[in-house]
């Protein structure tokens, strides 16, 4: 569909028939699951060592119809034979291909350390292995070795069917080149810059996935499901309709920090969220904190939601949705978290005061986990939405969010308002970008 880069002159506009390609893929594999890849199976090569490779696809039984993107060696058993991890774009998101073929021939490894002017992990060293009258064999340690992956930084040399002792020699990333001496081969050794000593290293071989070390996990007492956005994204302009001021938006609360949320009648959980809402409600206050509740129920039930709601202690802010804003706040929700997130009663957008969704909540959030991001986002610098955090750390890069998507999303759908509000504000980004 794209088979050239585009013409630099050409004008970008809507009827580009480039860009047009472009956005025609991603639909197909965002929306409609299509792949990239065709599902073309992986293939092997084997060199013969003669200028030729041969097919061993088949018998590598590597030749999985996957949409594959990335694949890394290491020996992760340690038997000496290098075995395969492979990343997929779908499902099976990853394989581990164990090596089981038996052939007897010797290897050997190191584990470099760099010290000095080297960097630790000697990224960029050079090993040289060198046995008898052999040709030398040279690898050098990358911090990366193709698209999404990276090797193992054990250094594999396989050696054949001798079994004779070999020499070492590492020319460091400093340019220091140092003499290891002679090791002996099918073992591990780690080797020390400026120690010329190399030290075996000893592994457990492991025979099934069953008996590899793990680490078990910490169990977590909290069932919260919650996402911090890098960029926090604006929202005024949405529609938040009371049952009494239909023309009320999210702009009405701007001043102070809001959480807009989702429930439902036959939502258990919607219930006890609520509850727990209205009994904090002296904190709330307290913390500035207003509290909107949007049932998402149908029009024949929105006069017992509206009954119900009352009843909980949140009738003055709450307010329906009908299905044309339900579908607004879908198409935001697919913004922040991806086309294919998973929906959650309750859900919850917690906002600033300029009315900048800042934490997404799928799941009951706790009173706690509430109270202590509306006081981290009271400390988020107003006129910089890329400098505020609720999580700390130091920003390496800064992520522009992209409104025409959603806009065009919007557009798309009928929310025609909803969709200059944010393509103006994509005008404005690129303004400031420039």
């Amino acid at each position: 569909m794209t088979l050239h880069s585009p013409d630099k002159e050409a004008p970008r506009s809507a009827a580009n028939p480039y860009l047009e390609s472009w956005q025609a893929m991603s639909h197909l594999v965002m929306e409609e699951g299509a792949s990239w890849s065709g599902r073309e199976k992986n293939c092997v090569f084997l060199n013969l060592t003669d200028g030729r490779f041969a097919n061993i696809s088949a018998a590598s039984h590597a030749d999985y119809p996957d949409d594959a993107r990335a694949v890394a060696l290491l020996d992760w058993d340690h038997d000496g034979a290098l075995d395969l991890v492979i990343k997929n774009r779908s499902a099976p998101r990853l394989r581990v291909l164990r090596n089981q073929a038996a052939s007897g021939s010797h290897w050997v490894q190191f584990k470099l350390r760099g010290t000095g002017d080297s960097n630790r992990d000697a990224i960029g060293a050079r090993v040289r292995v060198v046995r008898g009258d052999e040709a030398p064999r040279v690898a050098s340690l990358r911090a990366g070795d193709g698209y999404l992956s990276q090797n193992t930084r054990f250094m594999h040399f396989g050696l054949g069917d001798s079994g004779a002792a070999c020499t070492v020699e590492v020319t460091w990333p400093d340019g220091k080149v140092e003499s290891f001496g002679s090791v002996e081969v099918d073992r591990i050794w780690r080797l020390v810059q400026g120690t010329g000593n190399p030290v075996e290293v000893k592994r457990e071989r492991i025979t099934s996935l069953a008996q590899a070390p793990t680490s078990a996990l910490a169990k977590s007492d909290s069932e919260e499901r919650r996402v911090v956005l890098v960029d926090r994204l604006p929202m005024s302009a949405f529609p938040l309709p009371s049952y009494d001021q239909p023309d009320r938006t999210v702009a009405d609360f701007e001043g102070g920090p809001m959480l807009v949320n989702l429930w439902g009648l036959t939502c258990a959980n919607c219930f006890k969220e609520l509850a727990e809402f209205r009994d904090a409600a002296e904190q709330f206050e307290a913390a500035g904190l207003r509290v909107v509740p949007l049932s998402t129920d149908g029009v024949d039930d929105q006069e017992r939601a509206r009954e119900t709601i009352g009843k909980l202690g949140h009738g003055a802010l709450a307010g329906p949705t009908d299905p044309k804003q339900f579908e607004a706040l879908q198409l935001l929700f697919s913004e922040m978290l991806g086309a294919h997130a998973q929906s959650y009663l309750p859900s919850s957008l917690l906002l600033d005061a300029q009315g900048r969704v800042c934490v997404v909540y799928q799941g009951p959030v706790s009173v706690e986990t509430l109270l202590a991001d509306v006081e981290k986002i009271g400390r988020m610098r107003a006129d910089n939405r890329f400098t505020g955090q609720l999580e700390s750390g130091r920003w390496l890069a800064t992520r522009t969010r992209g409104f025409r998507g959603l806009a065009q999303g919007l557009r798309n759908a009928g929310h025609i308002e909803l969709a200059e509000f944010y393509e103006e504000l994509a005008t404005l980004d690129a303004a400031m970008r420039r």
